[in-house]
């Protein structure tokens, strides 16, 4: 089963700054940001495939954190593809 994407959250006040770091840190891998919603406070990464498998966003303000998000990909009986999201 592969992975879709996965992805981390932060506060607002810091993820313009933990995206820079990432755009730092997965620019050797071939990684670059390739997706940029909310003004900025969700960023996907991913490489020449044009896929967006990592990212980094914010929580909403006030909201209860969430460290990771991670969603997998099967082929399910009742539909070709069923995404299914596990939160921790």
């Amino acid at each position: 089963m592969p992975i879709s994407h996965t992805g981390i959250k932060t506060t607002p006040q810091q993820v313009k700054a933990l995206t820079s770091w990432y755009e730092s840190a997965l620019e050797p891998l071939g990684y670059k940001k390739i997706r940029d919603f909310l003004d900025g406070m969700v960023n996907g990464f991913g490489d020449e495939s044009g896929h967006a498998d990592w990212w980094v966003s914010a929580t909403q303000e006030g909201g209860t954190p969430l460290p990771s998000h991670h969603a997998f990909v099967a082929k399910g009986q009742f539909s070709p593809l069923l995404v299914c999201e596990i939160r921790l």
